[in-house]
């Protein structure tokens, strides 16, 4: 994960990459990427985050 850009449109949290742009929901892709980036670099965040 290199670049990306967060940003609202009509009420709504939308992500921009490189390759592509999309509505942030929980079952984007992305959102599972980031959970993985969490739990393998910050693994005491992850735990606290599972409470």
């Amino acid at each position: 994960m290199k670049r990306i850009e967060f940003y609202t449109f009509n009420d709504e949290v939308w992500y921009r990459t490189d390759t592509e742009q999309n509505r942030l929901t929980e079952e984007s892709p992305l959102v599972a990427r980031l959970v993985e980036e969490i739990e393998a670099l910050y693994p005491k965040a992850y735990a606290a985050l599972n409470k």
